[in-house]
């Protein structure tokens, strides 16, 4: 069955993967250890039915409330365990695909010792605007200039083969933003020109971090 496909299908009962820091971005690869009961018992229900899951970042305040339910935030990452592990203590450690946004609606009662959500597909528009793609790829291939061979090297693939500025923003984003909050950010910004826009933005950060200007290296 095709990963979107699968994904759809799921959507009615969706098993999630709440995070204090986690974010799975479409066409990304996040890996998880999971050690947890109720993660165990998520992954595999998970194994057993679709591979589906959803990765979800708890919302702020979460803290006193972790063995419970606290409040997730609204946009989160649904993807496709591609990679596992299964450790002899009944750990995994797994590697999930991103395949798309969810809007998170709702979701059902604790009768399960994970927890389950209602969502929908945060659909990408079929139609984009050409230029955007032409500079989301040329300041990529300006900052693989500075990042380690491998990884510029992936970056610079990405660029060639993704034809659309909001999945290659993701991937991008994916791959050189470190900060939980920043990645959150990006997952948010479902309209994809502001998303052109943000992460154009944090790769000039990242740039000019590498690359600082005389009058930088001054006030610094």
């Amino acid at each position: 069955m095709p990963d979107l496909e699968a994904v759809l299908i799921a959507l009615r009962r969706l098993k999630v993967f709440p995070l204090p820091q986690g974010v799975l971005l479409p066409g990304s690869a996040l890996p998880l250890h999971v050690f947890e009961p109720r993660y165990r018992a998520l992954v595999a229900e998970a194994l057993r039915t679709d591979k589906v899951l959803a990765v979800a970042t708890l919302a702020p305040g979460w803290e006193g409330d972790y063995e419970g339910r606290p409040a997730l935030r609204p946009i989160a990452g649904v993807g496709i365990i591609d990679e596992l592990e299964e450790l002899p203590d009944g750990r995994y450690n797994l590697l999930v695909r991103g395949v798309a946004r969810v809007r998170i609606s709702g979701e059902h009662p604790a009768d399960k010792p994970f927890r389950e959500v209602i969502a929908e597909i945060v659909s990408e528009p079929s139609a984009f605007d050409s230029r955007d793609v032409d500079t989301v790829r040329r300041a990529v291939l300006q900052l693989s200039e500075s990042l380690p061979g491998d990884l510029a090297q992936a970056l610079a693939m990405a660029a060639a083969r993704i034809p659309d500025p909001g999945t290659l923003c993701d991937v991008v984003a994916a791959a050189v933003l470190e900060e939980p909050e920043a990645l959150q950010g990006v997952l948010d910004t479902v309209d994809v020109q502001e998303r052109v826009s943000r992460v154009l933005g944090e790769i000039g950060a990242l740039l000019l971090a590498a690359h600082p200007r005389p009058s930088d290296e001054l006030l610094s």
